[in-house]
């Protein structure tokens, strides 16, 4: 498989960030939902924004416990250390119901409960668009270290990382990927060895 690599800018208005495309597909679906990431950095955080082209949006979990890749979903999994394979996945539904978890692999993976959506300081937010819906964060390098405390990133440094946009319980199931991943893996999504890379650029 090949491994993309995006680079991974400086702090900027959005319109100045490069964009991903989730144009990988898990399995064939019909539909026609695309998906696209921004993703962007400063000394103290990562910046995501994930966007989806979508008509019928699923948008039935709101709990602190519930599962958002039943709904309509964007995701972000990403290794602080490349070499530990250990990756955190962010996933979250258009009401910012969130799962935020942190293992090698789906079988030790841990579920992170906060008490709500923003204890961590990620401040998200979603918004409904024309043709879909958008979302917003910060991953704040204070609540990186909680886990990882040699995190300190610096240009040049690298982030294994994959972007997924998923739907399981959606009027037409799909799962899209940014950089491949094994289909005949079950979990492929949570498969630290299909992550792309992501410099971070100076």
């Amino acid at each position: 498989m090949n491994m993309k690599e995006y680079i991974i800018k400086r702090k900027a208005d959005w319109s100045q960030i490069p964009q991903i495309e989730m144009s990988e597909k898990l399995k064939p679906f019909e539909t026609d939902v695309r998906a696209f990431g921004k993703i962007c950095w400063d000394e103290s955080a990562l910046y995501v924004r994930l966007r989806a082209v979508e008509a019928q949006i699923r948008a039935e979990q709101s709990g602190k416990f519930d599962m958002p890749c039943e709904d309509s979903c964007l995701e972000f999994f990403f290794s602080p250390d490349a070499a530990s394979k250990r990756y955190f996945n962010v996933e979250m539904n258009p009401n910012c119901s969130m799962f935020l978890g942190l293992g090698h692999s789906i079988r030790d993976l841990v579920r992170l409960r906060p008490m709500n959506q923003n204890d961590y300081g990620f401040d998200a937010v979603s918004e409904y668009t024309p043709d879909g819906w958008q979302l917003t964060y910060r991953i704040p390098f204070s609540f990186i270290r909680l886990f990882f405390p040699e995190f300190s990133p610096k240009p040049g440094d690298i982030l294994m990382a994959n972007v997924y946009k998923c739907g399981d319980k959606c009027a037409v199931p799909h799962w899209l990927t940014w950089n491949s991943v094994d289909p005949t893996v079950s979990h492929a999504f949570h498969n630290p060895n299909c992550f792309g890379r992501m410099v971070f650029g100076a």
